[in-house]
């Protein structure tokens, strides 16, 4: 019973000297929305087109329940059609909740609330893109961050714009605040990928919908703290090599050593440990869909 104890306040300590990360894990997602696109699985996000009450692909969210005091939502983003992928009023991912609202972004760069009348629109100019931050078919990566004093757009570690800027177009209530954002992100229910921005969900009504986002996406992570480019990117020399690996569940109790021991499992969050022979360790949270 001790060694069980001491493994479990190790686990914690090894836990919490990391910002609460959590990789959404796209090999637990219908393979009818994903592909192999550089030789990496991504979400074809046009295939996942849906309705926000139903989305095709969406996840617990992750911030549900935290006391955030900042939030950062990343991923890597790749449209395909050229200067034809940018399209503002789809959306590329989203945080809904059919009672407070939706924080949308799309894969022209545009970025919205609507948090029951308080709102937000940023990059936006009479319903089409203001500045194209995506031009070429290429990865970016791109990181939302939201604190209390606002919101910011990275691209590829570059500020893009934030809500002091006026390189784009920013309208709104003039009621919407940073902490208001805040307070949505770590209530509503569900991270979405592919829905309608708020006013709509584009939908023909015919099982139809436009502004599709002809994007592919992957490495989706949510953390509540802000990253730099190289945080938890665990730096080993080529002599070290990895030992072991360890699922734990949020109480501390390891539930296998394989991503496949999860399965069946509840679809919560886990944390992934992995340990080096150097004595290092990484430990990431990841969200379990099998």
């Amino acid at each position: 019973m001790k060694k069980n104890y001491l493994l479990l306040t190790f686990v914690l300590a090894a836990f919490q000297g990391f910002s609460q990360n959590t990789d959404i894990d796209l090999t637990a997602v219908d393979p009818s929305y994903t592909v192999v696109v550089d030789n990496e699985l991504s979400i074809d996000v046009s295939s996942a087109s849906s309705t926000i009450a139903a989305p095709a692909v969406s996840f617990n969210n992750p911030f549900y329940g935290e006391s955030l005091t900042e939030a950062e939502i990343r991923f890597d983003l790749k449209n395909y059609y050229g200067s034809d992928s940018l399209r503002v009023l789809g959306s590329l991912v989203s945080m809904f909740d059919a009672n407070l609202g939706r924080m949308y972004f799309s894969n022209g760069g545009y970025l919205g609330v609507n948090l029951n009348g308080d709102w937000m629109d940023a990059n936006m100019n009479n319903f089409g893109l203001d500045q194209d931050f995506f031009q070429n078919d290429e990865w970016k990566t791109v990181k939302l961050r939201f604190d209390a004093n606002g919101f910011a757009v990275y691209v590829n570690d570059t500020l893009a714009y934030d809500n002091n800027s006026t390189n784009v177009m920013i309208n709104g209530s003039g009621t919407l605040t940073g902490n208001s954002i805040l307070t949505f992100l770590s209530s509503a229910t569900t991270l979405a990928i592919g829905t309608g921005s708020w006013w709509s969900d584009n939908s023909s009504g015919s099982g139809f919908f436009w502004d599709q986002q002809y994007s592919y996406l992957k490495n989706i992570t949510l953390s509540t703290e802000f990253t730099t480019s190289t945080e938890n990117q665990l730096i080993v020399d080529e002599n070290d090599k990895l030992l072991n690996v360890e699922y734990y569940n949020m109480n501390g109790q390891k539930v296998g050593n394989t991503i496949e021991d999860l399965r069946g499992m509840p679809k919560t969050i886990y944390v992934k440990r992995e340990s080096y022979k150097s004595g290092k360790m990484k430990s990431v949270q990841i969200f379990n869909l099998q």
